[in-house]
């Protein structure tokens, strides 16, 4: 069965610059799928041509198994697309907005205009003109706009975007939302990785124009663990670790703290070890890669990510 978004060797030049170089990605099915890069890494031009405003210089993009550039209106009959910036007609309230939408594009039923109001929270601000409206309620509108057609593949770039904490929140109940109990496939890029690493159900990393990662957040992670050990005995335990099996590393992290690498070894194990050599554990933890600790590895931090 053909995923709902499949890119294939997706290339993109202007002129002497070659933004893409052989991108491929593939969404299966519903789900929360992170697009992570740096500033100038080809992710808002991936985006661009998955929505249509632009067109591929080679490769192709098929969505539910209709090639974009043969029947873009086809391909993109049920996606839905929320730009970094969402533009609408200040002139016009909220409400109006989203139903000039519809009659605009033919697409999306005007009943739904009412429902996405209210959960996006803009019901009470609907008669509004947009231009009062702050960023953050722009992006709640631009989020009800990208629904309006019911699709089943939304491509939201960053999302969160002038949203407070609640917000923020807010945006991501809705995705998770979205994915599980709508099927939605949400193709997600944002700048906020502590919120990404809690709603993407996996990653995708472009830099310099390629993927250079493919993954959930376990499988891009190294396979090194680090496991950090609180002691009374700092420097017997350290030493006592050296001493171990299956450790690749150990370092002292202050009066009471040893961090060790161990690809091989659990931190049961390692407790273990410890108390039969009479060391007291306070307290033992395992610590993996992080998100953000994954980017900066694959792409180096000379990066910003956006």
């Amino acid at each position: 069965m053909a995923s709902l978004l499949e890119i294939q060797d997706l290339h993109k030049s202007y002129r002497k610059l070659q933004a893409l170089r052989g991108v491929n990605l593939a969404l299966p099915g519903p789900g929360v799928y992170g697009f992570l890069g740096p500033n100038g890494a080809g992710k808002t031009t991936t985006i661009k041509l998955i929505a249509g405003l632009i067109k591929p210089t080679g490769g192709s993009i098929r969505i539910n198994g209709v090639d974009i550039t043969a029947d873009p209106v086809q391909a993109l009959r049920h996606t839905g697309v929320m730009m970094e910036t969402p533009l609408f007609y200040n002139h016009l309230s909220g409400r109006d907005n989203l139903r000039l939408l519809t009659y605009l594009t033919g697409r999306g039923d005007p009943s739904r205009v009412e429902r996405l109001l209210s959960r996006v929270g803009l019901f009470a601000k609907a008669d509004e003109k947009v231009s009062s409206y702050s960023r953050g309620m722009r992006q709640r509108l631009g989020l009800a706009a990208a629904l309006l057609d019911d699709p089943q593949l939304v491509i939201l770039d960053e999302p969160t975007n002038g949203l407070d904490p609640a917000g923020i929140v807010e945006m991501r109940q809705w995705l998770t939302q979205m994915a599980r109990e709508e099927n939605r496939a949400i193709l997600l890029s944002s700048h906020q990785m502590g919120e990404m690493e809690r709603v993407c159900d996996s990653f995708t990393i472009i830099s310099q124009g390629t993927i250079v990662a493919s993954g959930s957040a376990a499988d891009l992670a190294q396979v090194r663990t680090s496991v950090v050990i609180r002691v009374r005995d700092v420097q017997n335990a350290a030493d006592a670790l050296r001493e171990m099996a299956g450790i690749a590393g150990v370092e002292i992290l202050g009066s009471d703290r040893v961090r060790v690498d161990s690809p091989e070894t659990s931190a049961a194990e390692i407790n273990r070890f410890l108390v039969n050599r009479g060391i007291d554990v306070i307290e033992i933890t395992e610590e993996k890669e992080s998100l953000e600790e994954i980017f900066f590895r694959l792409v180096g931090r000379n990066h910003n990510v956006a």
